[in-house]
């Protein structure tokens, strides 16, 4: 192999390192894009993109996932299943068991409702074993990033 091949394939190698360091080792994945439905209500514009707002409820799966494996419990793979941005006033008829939740918001807040199956655990029951679902919700607000609300059925 000639000593500018040679180069060229330690160069590719670093760039290739490099890249999966970058990514972060022991991180959740990514939500696939294009991998659920997204919607937006007419006159929003959000902040945030459907993928940023897939990754807060992949971190919040993972978080959830890391309680159940604690507490020996059987774990679901994340798959995000669609995420609608709205304003607090459409929540109930999007996701009626999220209704009432958001009542206090500004009406003009912009919040996004993703259904996803995964680890869903209720750790507010007064229980030894906390309560697990393999689907839910989440509620994101726009403007933070932050979860303000989720439930399992």
């Amino acid at each position: 192999m000639s000593r500018r091949r040679l180069l060229l394939s330690g160069f590719l190698l670093l760039c290739v390192v490099g890249l999966v360091l970058s990514r972060g080792i022991g991180e959740p994945p990514m939500a696939a894009a294009g991998g659920y439905t997204a919607s937006i209500a007419a006159g929003i514009t959000p902040r945030m993109s459907a993928d940023q707002v897939a990754q807060v409820a992949v971190q919040a799966l993972a978080n959830m996932s890391a309680v159940a494996e604690a507490a020996s419990l059987p774990t679901t793979p994340t798959v995000v299943r669609s995420i609608d941005c709205i304003h607090p006033a459409d929540i109930g008829s999007l996701e009626p068991r999220a209704a009432g939740t958001q009542s206090d918001r500004d009406p003009n807040a912009v919040l996004w409702i993703v259904r996803a199956q995964g680890t869903f655990v209720n750790q507010h029951v007064r229980s030894p074993t906390p309560a697990v679902a393999t689907s839910g919700y989440f509620v994101i607000d726009d403007a933070t990033g932050q979860t303000v609300g989720w439930g399992m059925p």
